[in-house]
Formats: C-alpha cells, structure tokens, sequence
C-alpha cells in the first residue's frame, strides 16, 4: 500500500508541476493601472503601418487594424479591433462598437475617454489625452484617415473611398495629436499631394476587454523544476524504504 500511495503522490506532483508551468506562459495583455478584476475597458491606437484610403469598403479598413493588432504580442488575442473610420455607406460610430459606460485607454495605459461616447463629443468636450501611441504601446505621430466628422458620422463627400480630382481633395483626415475635433476632422486631404496613393495611419478601437484574474509571475515558476526534482527524489526514498 505504501508503494501505491507514493506513486499517486508522485502522479499528482507531476501534474501539478506541469498545470502550474503551462499557467506561466498566460497570455500578456494591456491592462490599464487601477482596474479591478472584472473590470470592462477598450483600447485604442494608432497604426503604426500604413495604408491608402482608396478603397470604399469599410471591410478593407477593419482588415487592416486586425492585422497590425495582431503584430503585438501586448494585445489579447481575443480582442477584434474596428477601424476609426467612415466611407460614404458606413460611418464610423457605427463600425466601431462603444458603450455609455466603458472607458477607453491607449496601449500604453493612458486614459483617453471616459466612454465611447465621449469619442464622438469632442466638438465641446476633448478627450483626456491624445491619441498617439501605436499597438505597441510607443508614441507614435502620423496623420490618420478617418472620412469623419466629430460625431463619428461621415463627412460629405471626403468619406475614405471618395476623392475629387476637380477640386483635388480626398478624405477627411484626423491628427492624434489633438484632443478636440481635430482628432478625427483636422481637415481634408489634398490630392495634389499625392492622391489615392497617399498613405496614412487608421485609428483601431477594440472589443470589450475585461481585466482577468491575476496569474503568477513567470519568475515564480522559476524554481519549479528543481523542486519537482527534490520531491520525487524524496517519494522514491520513501517507497524504497517502506517496500
């Protein structure tokens, strides 16, 4: 019996041992400073790559932002992201889902709006900080396509996807270094700059995120084989002994 009790003893160790190491490698994820667990919140950045505003399918600019998401390794896997952006069929409070009640912070940790719907109030109200950090969480300055008005409806005639080559314009763009309208409406794009083969950033908003609960730091896990190593060295004497 002692045998059998040493062998369950070194079964559960070796299963312990190997739930707890898998536990280290938990996923990161940008979690804003003083948020509880169970805590909802939504990330917003700035493209770090660019891209052209040619097209008038929102799809191709949601497509985009999940892309350079997914080149962070800081995000949450299980976050989509939507494009901070409108063509003339879609407007960008629309494509982007916000809540009355969620805050929005950079990936960086900095709060931006109190909630979704302070990203479309800024013509009276300006967000609490710029939006100018990328998805890696780094400072990041460049203009972004937006084709929107500040109430995050499209702007007549320089959606993404419209450009007037009589007047030469193109879309609306936004500049992250504003916190008031500016942010999304700075102005339209001249197209004698470059037309529809100018490229810029997009601002990405995320899906609702909830503060998960704390695992261990890897570091804690550090010691783990060795002492594995020593237990089962210690039930092995131990069922020598008693068989």
């Amino acid at each position: 019996m002692a045998v059998q009790r040493g062998s369950r003893f070194c079964s559960a160790l070796v299963l312990t041992a190997t739930i707890l190491m898998s536990a280290s490698f938990a996923f990161a994820t940008v979690i804003p400073p003083d948020l509880p667990v169970g805590s909802q919140y939504q990330l917003i950045f700035l493209t770090h790559d660019t891209t052209t505003a040619a097209s008038a399918d929102i799809g191709t600019y949601n497509t985009f932002v999940n892309q350079e998401a997914a080149l962070s390794s800081g995000l949450p896997v299980d976050a989509t992201w939507s494009a901070i952006a409108s063509t003339q069929s879609v407007n960008a409070n629309a494509n982007v889902s916000t809540s009355s009640d969620i805050p929005i912070y950079t990936t960086s940790g900095v709060l931006v709006a109190a909630s979704g719907t302070a990203l479309w109030q800024t013509g009276t109200t300006p967000l609490l900080s710029s939006v100018t950090v990328d998805q890696y969480g780094n400072t990041w300055y460049m203009d972004a396509w937006t084709g929107t008005q500040a109430d995050g409806t499209a702007v007549s005639g320089a959606a993404l996807g419209q450009w007037n080559s009589t007047l030469t314009v193109g879309p609306a763009i936004g500049c992250g270094f504003f916190v008031n309208s500016s942010w999304l409406d700075a102005e339209t794009y001249s197209s004698s700059q470059g037309g529809n083969t100018q490229a810029l950033s997009l601002y990405a908003l995320s899906s609702v995120i909830t503060v998960p609960a704390p695992v261990p730091e890897p570091s804690t896990f550090a010691l783990l084989p060795s002492v594995a190593v020593s237990l089962l060295a210690y039930a092995w004497r131990r069922r020598t002994l008693t068989a």
